[in-house]
């Protein structure tokens, strides 16, 4: 043993020369053992050499240079007394298991095992815990950035020496769910989509009674919801994104922004508070899509209340090396509009825009005056609709659920003109206001068309997990209104009747990936 002053992989302490990443890449290295601070936050490898001796301590390298956080050694070494894929079910079904005391160390028996069960479909599935966080950040995230790459890499590095809480090994295994593909060649019956989501609502439920609410635990609800939304499970996805509502006014998310404003916090509450932001985003923004497929009457009882329009909007989440192509195209973005507001900002704009769509849908207000009160919404969607056009929305998804939003929301104005528009007199005005709607719906349609062109594309080389959860919702929508359309000969046929192929096309990809999991339990 060298100098440096080296301590067990769970101890601590500090090497005395830099890991051999950061003296690559030229950075400023803490030498901290096991794993510095530059490599821990962006769950790099890390390993320290000296001239005698060579590597001295560091995770086993991996292919691409990232650590491969599969399983930990003794986590290993204990599964492999095992064959086959172990049965999940019946171990969390063990009495007493749940409501045993804590153990040395404030560590209770339900962190134990929960890790256990995650390691275990892990292994079964032959995936690492970085793989499944990567696909994470590279698809779901584009959509709702809720987890900080910043602070889920340097917990998943502790993860590798030492159990982590119940909490974040539930948020691993939601991450695990909504990452794993239905025909993938390790997913089977067992550890397929339908199996995942049993158990992980099962663990879910488990965690929740005993645990107290976790920024961790709203996370991997979210992401819980997110996946039921997107395999048609509505009822279930409503009831999660309400408890994950409930969780995050608990634990004071809701009032991220405000933390956000003060002036005179360091770097890490700063990024907490940025996190936590998101994450109230992401509920209020699942939540929408959740309620616009299910009863009109359900949108009464909004659980996730929109801030107010004075509080910071929130912020893409973009680990620092992972800045690249997505920073550029921002970058270009705002040169092309002249608006300096980041994708998921923008998508938290438009449901300000969503939310007083259907305010005004639902108002007592008499025909007259609610048409042109929608009249007067639609010249704002319509706007905002062309700055995003303006910026490339959907160029590489950029703006893609700030658009869906958009798009989402002319449909419901315009179709409610239309149903309200026949109370009018004389003919010549119902007649005017139907056909600049239908007008409206049409061009809402073409873009939608366009859209599953592109993506049809898109999904042939990068999958339908590139897609974002919204994605679904608007196809139906399009579809619906495009058969309709057709049954009444309203003129160019031809060009929707094909456009109804690509649509059709699209959303059947998308549904054949998520499906619905009782149909695969069956």
């Amino acid at each position: 043993m060298p100098k440096a002053t080296m301590n067990s992989p769970t101890g601590g302490g500090y090497a005395q020369r830099v890991c051999s990443t950061c003296k690559l890449r030229k950075k400023g290295c803490d030498k901290k053992l096991p794993v510095c601070g530059y490599c821990a936050k962006r769950g790099l490898q890390c390993t320290y050499h000296d001239n005698d001796s060579g590597i001295l301590f560091g995770p086993a390298p991996s292919k691409d240079g990232i650590v491969a956080m599969s399983l930990p050694a003794w986590q290993r070494q204990r599964l492999s007394l095992s064959e086959g894929t172990p049965n999940l079910v019946a171990s969390l079904l063990q009495p007493g298991l749940f409501n045993a005391p804590l153990l040395a160390g404030g560590l209770s028996p339900i962190d134990e095992t929960v890790f256990q069960q995650v390691c275990s479909i892990y292994q079964s599935l032959r995936l690492t815990f970085h793989e499944a966080s990567t696909r994470f950040f590279q698809n779901f995230q584009s959509w709702l950035p809720i987890i900080t790459p910043e602070r889920l890499y340097p917990a998943i590095v502790a993860a590798e020496y030492r159990t982590p809480s119940a909490d974040l090994s539930i948020l691993l295994l939601s991450i695990c769910l909504v990452t794993t593909r239905p025909h993938d060649d390790t997913s089977t019956q067992a550890t397929g989509p339908a199996a995942l989501y049993v158990l992980v609502k099962m663990l879910y439920a488990q965690v929740q009674a005993i645990v107290q609410a976790t920024t961790l635990l709203t996370q991997a609800g979210l992401i819980i919801s997110a996946y039921e939304y997107a395999s048609s499970q509505l009822d279930s996805a409503y009831v999660s994104i309400g408890a994950c509502a409930r969780m995050g006014q608990t634990i004071g998310i809701d009032k991220a922004g405000l933390r956000l404003a003060e002036t005179h916090t360091d770097a890490e509450s700063r990024l907490k508070a940025m996190e936590q932001w998101n994450l109230w985003w992401g509920i209020i923004i699942l939540e929408r899509f959740i309620l616009l497929e299910m009863s009109p009457s359900r949108y009464q009882h909004v659980t996730a209340a929109s801030p107010s329009c004075n509080i910071s909007l929130p912020r893409d989440l973009i680990c620092e090396d992972d800045l690249g192509s997505k920073q550029e195209e921002i970058q270009t973005c705002v040169q092309t509009s002249g608006h300096s507001h980041n994708s998921f900002g923008r998508q938290a704009q438009t449901v300000f825009i969503l939310d007083q769509t259907l305010r005004i849908i639902n108002s007592p207000a008499a025909p007259e005056r609610r048409l042109w009160e929608l009249a007067e919404l639609d010249a704002k969607l319509q706007d905002h609709l062309m700055q995003l056009m303006e910026e490339r929305s959907y160029a590489n998804g950029l703006r893609c659920g700030a658009a869906a939003t958009v798009i989402r929301s002319l449909y419901l104005l315009h179709q409610d003109i239309i149903a309200h528009a026949t109370t009018l007199a004389p003919i010549a005005t119902r007649e005017q206001w139907q056909r600049r709607s239908e007008a409206a719906l049409d061009t809402a349609s073409k873009i939608m068309m366009d859209v599953a062109e592109h993506h049809l594309n898109h999904i042939s080389h990068h999958g339908v997990d590139s897609l974002h959860f919204c994605c679904g919702c608007n196809l139906r929508v399009a579809i619906r209104y495009i058969q309709r359309r057709c049954q009444h000969g309203c003129g160019e046929e031809v060009f929707f009747v094909k456009g109804l192929e690509k649509l059709t096309l699209l959303e059947r990809a998308f549904r054949e990936r998520w499906g619905s999991p009782k149909d695969e339990i069956r």
